[in-house]
């Protein structure tokens, strides 16, 4: 676990002099938060990771080519970004995306906001659409990991697919997660803790087989 974790950590660029435009690839789709919105994106010519802060608007997509253009790189890359051209995702991954991007539309649909980021970030992971206040909150209360995806998550999904798969023997059932682990994984957008959580998992379930 220890060299995973120094692993995700050299993934990601800290504390370096960036110029003030540079061409990236988008990795995961635009994220709102109470002040605009958060892209991952990994520079050109880099195989490093940066998450820069942008305006709310335009919105993103895992696959787009864009050209940064950085305003302020202290303690968080506050910057804006201009659409070049969009490169083709493999297509197991933009199914998946797909996915998550109709899901959480379903939600929006149904239910406001903050409710709709809540009920999000408890199945899928994340707090970036909610107001700073309430995530505040839910800091001081203690509970601020419901709405991180971690283990919590995966044990739910397991559960949930043992449940729909009882007929069945345990090795396939836990196949069967094996498989869905990773989707689950780029559902989640791939942050450490989802990593960490997925790791675990399928080391238990190959334990268990």
């Amino acid at each position: 676990m220890a060299i995973f974790g120094f692993w995700r950590s050299s993934q990601v660029e800290k504390d370096k002099i960036l110029p003030k435009e540079f061409k990236a690839e988008v990795l995961s789709d635009s994220i709102p938060t109470a002040y605009g919105s958060s892209l991952l994106v990994q520079r050109d010519g880099s195989v490093e990771r940066l998450k820069i802060y942008l305006p709310w608007y335009p919105e993103f997509i895992t696959g787009d080519v864009v050209l940064v253009k950085v305003k302020n790189n202290d303690k968080f890359i506050k910057a804006e970004a201009v659409f070049l051209e969009h490169k083709k995702v493999n297509f197991f991954i933009g199914s998946l995306l797909n996915i998550k991007r109709q899901f959480l539309k379903s939600i929006s649909e149904v239910l406001s906001e903050p409710n709709a980021s809540f009920t999000a970030g408890t199945i899928i992971g994340g707090s970036s659409g909610l107001p700073q206040d309430l995530k505040e909150s839910f800091r001081v209360a203690g509970i601020l990991h419901v709405l991180a995806a971690s283990g919590y998550n995966f044990t739910l999904l397991i559960m949930f697919i043992a449940f729909c798969l009882r007929p069945f023997s345990l090795k396939k059932q836990i196949l069967t997660c094996l498989l869905v682990i990773p989707a689950f994984v780029v559902i989640a957008g791939g942050a450490p803790s989802v990593l960490r959580a997925a790791l675990m998992s399928g080391l238990g379930g190959v334990a268990i087989e």
